[in-house]
C-alpha cells in the first residue's frame, strides 16, 4: 500500500514540476535501473520509468530532476499503477536528504 500512495504522490509532484530543457531518460531503455538513471542525469533532466516493478531503493543524490511513469507523456492512469517502485522492505524507498529542494 506504501508503495502505491507513494507513485501516486509522485506522479502529481513531478506533473507540476516537468522542465522541458532537460534530457528525457528512459528506464529500462537507456538504463537498467532507476538509480543508474539518477547518477548519470543531470539538473532538469526528466526520467521516465516504464512498466514494471523495480525491486531497488533510490536516492535523488541531490539532483533536481523528474521521476515519473510513462503517465507523465500519455496521462493514462493505468501507467501509475502498473509502475512500481519496491524497496522491499528496506528501509524507504526514496531517499531524499541530500539538499533537493520541496
Amino acid at each position: 500500500m506504501k508503495t502505491i500512495c507513494f507513485i501516486l504522490l509522485l506522479n502529481l509532484i513531478l506533473i507540476l514540476e516537468i522542465n522541458l530543457f532537460g534530457h528525457t531518460i528512459y528506464v529500462p531503455d537507456n538504463y537498467s535501473s532507476i538509480q543508474d538513471a539518477i547518477e548519470s542525469s543531470n539538473n532538469g533532466d526528466t526520467i521516465i520509468i516504464k512498466e514494471g516493478t523495480y525491486l531497488e531503493n533510490i536516492n535523488l543524490s541531490g539532483k533536481s530532476i523528474v521521476i515519473g511513469s510513462l503517465f507523465l507523456l500519455t496521462n493514462d492512469t493505468n501507467y501509475i499503477n502498473t509502475t512500481i517502485i519496491d524497496g522491499n522492505n528496506n528501509e524507504s524507498v526514496i531517499t531524499i536528504i541530500n539538499d533537493e529542494d520541496e
